[in-house]
């Protein structure tokens, strides 16, 4: 458990409750090597990827299955539409050494950008509506943006 919280700011990591660790400590533990391997496949490479976790302090465990259930599902079916040919793959390694996720409580704050080789995903999967993109939306974007 506390290797875990030397990837996570320790102050914020104090500020959690024992369910929010446990579900961080399980998806660091089983979902991202898992997703990490999905992008290394889709991409032909491994970008560096960073969660927020301080954006999931005070919510429920429906943040964290979105996470893995749907935004790390979605993000990669869009990624390979992008990267369904060699031109696509170059432009994705081209543009995209990092993947930075955060979470909101405000559907009016969700933005995306790529700039200066990241990939910001800021996304609502806390409260009762999620708002994400869906795969063909995230492809559109980001096709447009390459």
């Amino acid at each position: 458990m506390w290797q875990h919280a030397t990837i996570i700011h320790l102050l914020t990591f104090q500020k959690m409750t024992l369910q929010e660790k446990r579900l961080i400590a399980n998806i660091e533990a089983q979902e991202l090597p898992k997703f990490k391997t999905q992008l290394k496949e889709t991409l032909g490479f491994e970008p560096d990827l960073e969660i927020l976790w301080e954006t999931f302090a005070g919510t429920d465990e429906y943040p964290f299955s979105r996470l893995t259930g749907v935004l790390f599902r979605d993000l990669n079916l869009g990624l390979k539409e992008v990267a369904k040919d060699q031109l696509g793959k170059e432009a994705l390694q081209a543009a995209i050494t990092r993947i930075k996720i955060e979470n909101t409580t405000d559907s009016d704050a969700t933005q995306y950008s790529l700039t200066d080789k990241e990939l910001y995903l800021k996304v609502q999967l806390a409260g009762s509506t999620l708002k994400s993109p869906t795969p063909a939306q995230f492809r559109t974007w980001l096709e447009k943006n390459l």
